[in-house]
C-alpha cells in the first residue's frame, strides 16, 4: 500500500493553534499581511517536516481566492 501525506484542515489549525480568526473559513486572507503569510509557511513546513522525516511523497493545497463572475 502506498502512502501519500496530505496536508488538510489548516483553517482548524489557523483558527485553535494560531488564535487567528478567519471567516468562513477563509486561509486565503492570511496572504494580507506578513504575520499571516509567517503562519501559512509555518503550517507547510510542518507537513513537509513530517513527510521528509518519514520519506512520503506530500500533496498539499495551497490557500487561495476563488473568482466568482
Amino acid at each position: 500500500m502506498d502512502i501519500v501525506l496530505a496536508g488538510g484542515g489548516i483553517e482548524t489549525r489557523i483558527i485553535y493553534e494560531f488564535k487567528r480568526p478567519i471567516g468562513d473559513f477563509e486561509a486565503y486572507k492570511l496572504l494580507a499581511d506578513e504575520a499571516g503569510h509567517d503562519i501559512l509557511r509555518r503550517i507547510y513546513q510542518s507537513y513537509t517536516e513530517v513527510a521528509v522525516r518519514y520519506g512520503l511523497p506530500i500533496q498539499l493545497g495551497i490557500a487561495h481566492v476563488a473568482r466568482q463572475r
